[in-house]
Order: structure tokens, then sequence, then C-alpha cells
């Protein structure tokens, strides 16, 4: 996408905070995000149809940019977007979510309850290079 940003302030500051943005002259070019067009809401529902629809949004937005930093209140569902997320962009191996430790067995509970055949394996900061190198 093509953006005049010296007519636009709004598209302008945008694209300060928006990675991959190119310039050309007075344009801003947005990237097409084309990696991801073929997921949709209607995806991640067939796939966590417990999500509510601001929850749908937010793994949607996520997958489409394959990585992303959701910042939402407590109790808004950041575990089930998470794992929701994650068989969407680990086609080529493993996803990586950072949590604190006192979150640990949310992520197992909502594992269990709503995605049962999904592996989980809690990292170790310490061990986190070790496992970069070989995610299995």
């Amino acid at each position: 996408m093509r953006i005049n940003v010296a007519e636009d302030y709004g598209a302008f500051l945008r694209s300060k905070t928006t990675p991959g943005v190119e310039y050309d002259g007075d344009y801003a070019i947005f990237p097409e995000w084309s990696h991801a067009d073929h997921v949709t809401a209607a995806a991640v529902t067939a796939h966590a149809p417990h999500l509510h629809e601001y929850q749908r949004f937010c793994t949607t937005f996520a997958v489409a940019r394959k990585a992303a930093a959701l910042f939402l209140e407590c109790c808004l569902g950041k575990t089930s977007i998470a794992l929701a997320w994650a068989p969407h962009v680990r086609c080529s191996g493993a996803a990586i979510v950072c949590a604190p430790l006192a979150a640990l067995h949310e992520f197992e509970n909502e594992r269990a309850k709503f995605f049962p055949d999904a592996p989980l394996r809690f990292v170790e900061s310490a061990d986190l290079d070790a496992w970069l190198a070989d995610p299995s």
C-alpha cells in the first residue's frame, strides 16, 4: 500500500511505527503482509471456536504479521490468543511465547481445556539458546 504521508499526518505517524515501511519521496510504502492472506477470522474460529470476537481479531492480527506483541488487560484471554496463534505460524518449527512464571499454570490449563493436542514445552531462560538451536 502506497500512501502520501505529506498529505496525511496520521499515515505519517503510522508509518513511523510500522515495521517494514519503505519511503519513496513523499510516499510511504507499507508492506502487504501477503504471506498471511489465507488467514481469516473464519480459519481462526475453526481452530479455536471458544475465542471471543476481539480475541479472534487479535489472533488474526498476530498471524498476519507472524509476530506481534499484544498488550491486553488481565483476564482478556492472552493465553488463549497465544495458543491459537502458535499453530498458524509454526509451519517450519516451533513457536515461542514469552510469559511470566506466574502464567505457566494458566498455559497448561488453557491447553488442556481448549487445545489438548497442542504440544507445549516450558523453556527456562537459561536453556533458551539450546532450545533456539533445536526447538524439537
